[in-house]
């Protein structure tokens, strides 16, 4: 319940009582819906575009009203005996209160969280991780405007520990204005993408307008994988003051950070700072481990231990309209996941849908609204991420459909694979003729598509639905006022095998999901190759790296492939590997790592203390010298040079392969003992590389017939060319017919 009083609301709002009545004790609890109004609630008569409050206040009256507000005095029918407020503006008049309503609540922590795509997700996360240590409230699903911002406001009572907001915009400077009414002590930026960009000037403009959550002082969490972010926190000095929250494979940033590994069999390596822990998991995408994971940054940020931030996430469910799955007579499987949707949203959906095992996958898009001029580039890249994810039908839907239908054909899709719609109706009359068991069906859109029809016509097939809500009991502190935190839709389960409601066993993700397929390009490289890069379950020691990369590629290479594995992955699995906390770098260390960049391809001391300790610091200092020197007359790599084999052990952090982030891996062992085991498992050639990064490669050992030097060439140059810490496999493929060559005639081999 709001902190206000009567009195005290009409003193934030500058309003004049006009029927005398007794007010200092009367609690301002505001209701702007005469249907939903209590009895002892104030009605405000607001009014919009479509609608005025006036119209209802007798409704509002009959339901118990203790107390008006108005901007129409001559609106309020006569012998009215409860109080009545006169404002200038009633709208505005209730938004000062739900800021004077907040700033009463002191011993409440406001979260608010914005972004383009992903807040709802997010909000909801939160509220459920923190709601397992402290009482939470927070926004329903579709307040993210002012009027739901100062719902949530009047909604902090003494009961309430953190209260969760979530700030929407589609004009610009409305964060900085909700920002004014909620005061957030935490701040969450979950990305800046394209939705809503109709309303705005420029990317920028939509950009700056969203990090303004932070201009209040609000501790700040934010998403290191997004580039309009991590520009503008350089720019107003925040980096180091965030919570950084990071992903495999994306940018390092300064400032704490949160980080994330790939999900293996139930469960995700986790670290903050110098602490590791494992979680559960069981959500498919890696959009929704992001939002998670801005979920426990935000949790952190209110307070919550490492430990505890993250102890939910095992049991996190999605909001309803997010990947939801429901099982179809036939036998098939709906994805709705059409909340809404715009171009980034549209690209994460439609990769983790084609992750998912199905006989077949279908994926139904309608057009997206609100993006203005960016709409043809937006809705072309989405029927070109669905060629890139590998659906096998695409139905396209709405005004934009040729757009996204020429996106995936110039993408690559098959014409035949194709098809456009009209009416909702018509596409679920096709799809109830041609879906079977085992295919699987995506319907995302944005919410003018109205998507809900088709699977409710999908659904309305067989006798009766299968329940979709999860049956599983809300964390407390879900509500908030009149509209509840509705519970969310089930989440499509990736452990344990353990059904979930939807009448379908949960599903593990692969462990050899294969990235999007490209053209090997650079000098000397053959015309016709291919590269498929391939993600392995997380790689541990003691692993059979033979039988793990076996299982990872299994359907995908070929006799006459050549699958190449990353040093870095065979050395962790032989156990090559050293926590940097286990090494104390020297004085020496610390300056060449300062300087790493003209000398080698280090950058930690960690990993120059390791070599200074292999060769002995006079090499090493006489070394440095020589490359400062070589630098001087422009030669470079002096300083490698000299080191040879005692720098090229050292593989330095691995970045983002957790459990392994803050590790120094060293140089594989037997790699050309390796290679020949990892053949033979796989039935196809292979090799053991170090390529990582886009400037250098070298085939460390390789079975029978490989050639060494195509390979190599191969990888030089390019980006999932080498062994990543997401793709520590590529499995190289020759095809005659791109080059005009000879079937047979492998450049790879012979």
């Amino acid at each position: 319940m709001s902190r206000l009083t009567l009195a005290r609301f009409i003193d934030a709002a500058g309003g004049a009582l006009v029927r005398p009545a007794p007010v200092d004790e009367l609690p301002f609890v505001p209701s702007t819906d005469s249907r939903l109004l209590r009895a002892g609630q104030t009605f405000v008569a607001l009014r919009g575009e479509n609608f005025d409050g006036h119209h209802y206040i007798q409704a509002a009256l009959d339901a118990g009203a203790a107390a008006l507000v108005v901007d129409r005095a001559e609106a309020v029918p006569a012998g009215v005996t409860v109080p009545v407020v006169l404002v200038g503006d009633a709208k505005a008049a209730y938004l000062s209160g739900a800021a004077a309503a907040r700033r009463r609540a002191t011993h409440t922590t406001v979260v608010a969280i914005t972004g383009s795509v992903g807040k709802t997700t997010t909000k909801a996360f939160a509220a459920q991780l923190i709601g397992r240590y402290r009482r939470v409230v927070a926004a329903p699903y579709n307040e993210n405007n002012e009027l739901g911002v100062a719902h949530l406001c009047y909604a902090i009572g003494d009961d309430v520990d953190v209260a969760v907001a979530e700030f929407g915009a589609r004009h610009p400077g409305e964060i900085a204005q909700l920002v004014e009414i909620a005061a957030p002590d935490v701040g969450v930026l979950v990305n800046i993408g394209e939705a809503h960009l109709e309303f705005f000037e420029s990317s920028e403009q939509l950009a700056r307008t969203k990090f303004a959550i932070f201009a209040g002082g609000a501790r700040a969490v934010c998403n290191a994988g997004d580039d309009w972010t991590r520009r503008l926190a350089s720019e107003a000095g925040l980096s180091e003051r965030a919570l950084w929250v990071r992903l495999c494979g994306e940018p390092g940033t300064d400032g704490l950070m949160l980080e994330a590994g790939e999900p293996r069999d139930g469960a995700v390596a986790l670290s903050l700072g110098a602490s590791h822990a494992f979680a559960h998991w069981h959500l498919v995408g890696e959009h929704h481990l992001r939002d998670a994971l801005l979920a426990a940054g935000a949790a952190i940020q209110c307070g919550l231990r490492f430990e505890e931030a993250i102890e939910g996430l095992g049991d996190l469910r999605l909001p309803p309209g997010r990947f939801e799955l429901h099982t179809l007579p036939q036998g098939a499987t709906a994805v709705y996941d059409a909340y809404n949707a715009s171009p980034t949203s549209m690209k994460h959906a439609l990769h983790t849908f084609a992750s998912l095992p199905a006989s077949r996958h279908i994926a139904v898009l309608g057009s997206m609204a609100e993006l203005g001029s960016a709409a043809r580039i937006g809705h072309e890249s989405t029927g070109a991420e669905a060629a890139r994810a590998g659906v096998d039908e695409l139905y396209c839907g709405g005004d934009h459909a040729q757009t996204i239908a020429q996106g995936a054909l110039a993408a690559g899709l098959a014409p035949t694979a194709v098809h456009t719609y009209v009416t909702n109706a018509e596409i679920a009359q096709t799809l109830n003729e041609r879906l079977r068991n085992g295919d699987m069906v995506l319907l995302k859109g944005s919410r003018v598509q109205r998507m809900e029809e088709i699977l409710n016509a999908l659904l309305s097939a067989r006798p009766s639905a299968l329940p979709t809500a999860n049956a599983r009991a809300a964390p407390r502190g879900e509500i908030s006022g009149e509209s509840p935190l509705a519970a969310p839709s089930v989440a499509f389960a990736a452990s344990e095998g353990a059904a979930l409601g939807v009448g379908r066993p949960a599903v593990r993700t692969l462990p050899g999901h294969q990235g999007a397929s490209f053209h090997v390009e650079g000098d000397g490289a053959p015309e016709g190759v291919v590269a498929l890069p391939v993600r392995t379950p997380l790689i541990e020691s003691g692993d059979d790296i033979a039988r793990l990369v076996a299982d990872s590629v299994r359907g995908i290479a070929g006799p006459d492939d050549v699958v190449c594995v990353s040093e870095t992955a065979v050395a962790i699995a032989q156990g090559r590997s050293i926590r940097a906390e286990a090494i104390r770098p020297s004085l020496l260390a610390r300056v060449l790592a300062d300087q790493a960049g003209s000398y080698a391809t280090m950058s930690q001391p960690e990993s120059v203390q390791l070599v200074i300790e292999n060769v002995g610091a006079a090499k090493v200092v006489a070394a440095a010298i020589a490359g400062a020197a070589g630098r001087l007359i422009g030669r470079r790599g002096d300083f490698y040079r000299m080191l040879g084999a005692a720098v090229a052990e050292i593989d330095g952090y691995t970045g983002t392969m957790p459990p392994f982030e803050r590790h120094i891996v060293l140089g594989p062992e037997q790699p050309q003992a390796v290679a020949e085991a990892i053949a033979r498992e796989c039935g196809a050639h292979a090799a053991v590389v170090d390529a990582n990064d886009l400037h250098k490669a070298e085939v460390l050992g390789a079975s029978a017939l490989v050639n060494v030097e195509t390979v190599r060439l191969c990888l030089m140059g390019n980006p999932h060319g080498n062994g990543d810490q997401q793709t520590p496999v590529v499995v190289l493929k020759y095809r005659a017919a791109a080059s005009g060559g000879a079937a047979g005639a492998s450049p790879l081999h012979g």
